[in-house]
């Protein structure tokens, strides 16, 4: 972990899915007296809520939180529109607050918003067109197996389950003629950054995190996702519905697959999901992991090593 100097400070909590992420950025943002700027690209969407698991109306009113609920399913999002609106609310809130606390499981969008992306690559229609046939004829797994050939690194930054994420990493390497790390422009990491980065995840053993996430599909069931998905039938082809907790409903809704085996279903793919995220923040930010209130501790640290320089 770098020096403490007196420049403004962000603060992000990373790591995987269910691990605690919202909770202890609540209670760090009050410590701070500062607000929060969420890094969760299904969080954006307006229409989400019990499946990507939202902070609540009564945690959202605990602190000041920026970049939740503020884009409607009607309309494709991507890391380019992230870090075209987060960015002017990071240089805002640091002005104003001089703190800020980052959270959220995309690791590509936390990485995006210190390192913004070099011009990134416009779409080719035709390349794209063809890769989506690909896709329709042959699979997902011909997709990652094209990726991986030509970025043997790409995996770590792309959902290789969603297949219109493989896609477009694909058509921005083959486009560009560069590898996702290279697109990045790591400037913001250099010592005349305005701002310190520190980068944190809650640690959980495997057991206890694997545990958390099947109590968390438990309660989301109870609070209504079943539901939740039947609203939102008209987005299915939304790239958001096709992740975990969305898409494993629409078979079970045809008739393929019991509720029950659903459950059972999206707590494996979760499970599975938290394993790649944890893999992601440990290859491709330097991350601190540790219990809870260690975190806390280091962070009051850091503020008060701050205010004796």
């Amino acid at each position: 972990m770098q020096n403490t100097t007196n420049k403004p400070k962000v603060f992000v909590v990373g790591g995987p899915t269910a691990s605690g992420k919202t909770a202890l950025s609540i209670e760090l943002a009050n410590e701070l007296n500062c607000p929060i700027i969420n890094a969760d690209s299904r969080q954006v969407f307006k229409e989400l809520n019990i499946g990507v698991a939202k902070p609540t109306l009564d945690e959202l009113s605990q602190a000041l939180h920026h970049m939740v609920s503020c884009w409607d399913l009607s309309k494709q999002y991507s890391v380019a529109d992230y870090t075209y609106e987060a960015q002017p609310i990071l240089e805002e809130s640091l002005k104003n607050f001089n703190n800020v606390v980052v959270t959220g499981g995309t690791g590509f969008y936390i990485k995006s918003l210190f390192n913004p992306l070099d011009s990134t690559p416009s779409s080719d229609s035709d390349l794209r067109m063809s890769l989506e046939a690909l896709y329709q004829e042959q699979g997902i797994q011909v997709l990652v197996k094209k990726l991986n050939k030509i970025d043997p690194l790409a995996h770590l930054k792309v959902d290789i389950n969603n297949y219109r994420r493989v896609i477009r990493a694909i058509e921005m390497i083959e486009t560009s003629g560069k590898t996702l790390d290279s697109l990045w422009n790591m400037g913001s990491n250099e010592i005349n950054s305005p701002f310190d980065v520190y980068y944190f995840a809650i640690n959980h053993n495997r057991e206890d995190l694997y545990n958390r996430i099947n109590e968390r599909v438990d309660i989301m069931m109870n609070e209504g996702l079943e539901d939740e998905v039947r609203s939102l039938l008209k987005y299915k082809t939304h790239p958001a519905l096709q992740s975990v907790g969305y898409s494993e409903f629409f078979d079970y809704f045809d008739g393929i697959r019991g509720l029950n085996e659903t459950i059972e279903l999206i707590k494996q793919k979760s499970r599975n999901y938290a394993k790649r995220q944890t893999t992601w923040f440990k290859n491709q930010l330097p991350t601190t992991w540790l219990p809870k209130f260690e975190i806390i501790n280091k962070i009051k640290q850091i503020n008060n090593e701050r205010s004796t320089n």
